[in-house]
């Protein structure tokens, strides 16, 4: 793919799917809990984070915007619980999954043990125990 090409997904990919793209521009501030589950969806997020890798867009600073996103959240546990433990779910899975940098085993590692001890989701501490028992957590 040609540089010309390359900007044009760019910008369609920007006028198609602007909450996403939003979301993971340095300048955006984090989004509402309301829309957390929506945007922050793993398997869609992921999907673009593959994007921004065809494209040649840094994808490390995407664990960071879901850092923030995490702190904003932070600020009313009690009342963003489940989006929270959520987020922290997401960062594990997108560490684990799309990112490689130094430590990120340990990161992922422990926002996923954030993540199953904030939820109160049954179903949810089930499926991301399972997930943190995955060989890929072993064979990083």
């Amino acid at each position: 793919m040609d540089k010309k090409e390359i900007d044009k997904k760019i910008d369609d990919y920007y006028n198609e799917e602007k909450e996403v793209f939003h979301f993971l521009d340095w300048w955006a501030p984090p989004i509402n809990k309301e829309d957390v589950f929506k945007i922050l969806n793993d398997d869609y997020l992921g999907m673009k984070i593959m994007d921004f890798q065809e494209w040649g867009i840094d994808t490390n600073n995407v664990f960071f915007k879901l850092l923030n996103q995490a702190h904003f959240l932070e600020d009313n546990i009690e009342e963003n619980r489940e989006e929270l433990a959520y987020v922290y779910y997401v960062i594990s899975f997108t560490i684990i999954v799309h990112l490689y940098f130094p430590d990120a085993l340990r990161i992922a590692t422990h926002y996923i043990d954030k993540a199953i001890e904030l939820t109160e989701n049954e179903k949810n501490k089930k499926e991301w125990t399972e997930f943190k028992n995955l060989d890929i957590f072993y064979n990083f």
